[in-house]
């Protein structure tokens, strides 16, 4: 109920996608959800982008899951994506911010960040 409480307030959202086997299963029901919010309360609802998280390059899923997300949703899916990292657990269990940390995953999320204001722009 959370996440539809988000989306009836949110302008856009954008949905991170795990380049895992499961991921396809958890994008469609979110595009349901968001669908179903836009069609009963929130009819200005935009899906913003996707982005792709927990990135691991050598895992097969991850080439499988990429080509799919671009062929199917081609300008909505961004081209930062998020690496795995051990890093990420441990800056929440330390509780520092990931994106202050001098880690290749902060810099990634600081890119992420840039893309998505420069797309606000056009």
């Amino acid at each position: 109920i959370m996440l539809v409480n988000a989306l009836v307030a949110a302008n856009e959202v954008i949905i991170p996608v795990q380049t895992e086997e499961f991921a396809i299963d958890g994008i469609v029901q979110m595009l349901q959800t968001v669908q179903n919010v836009r069609r009963t309360e929130n009819h200005n609802l935009k899906i913003a982008g996707f982005l792709l998280t927990m990135v691991q390059p050598n895992v097969i899923e991850y080439g499988e899951i990429k080509e799919g997300m671009e062929q199917q949703f081609g300008n909505l899916m961004y081209t930062t994506m998020i690496s795995r990292s051990v890093q990420v657990p441990r800056s929440t269990k330390e509780h520092i911010p990931i994106i202050q940390q001098d880690h290749k995953i902060g810099k990634q999320y600081r890119d992420f960040t840039k893309e998505y204001l420069n797309r606000q722009e056009v």
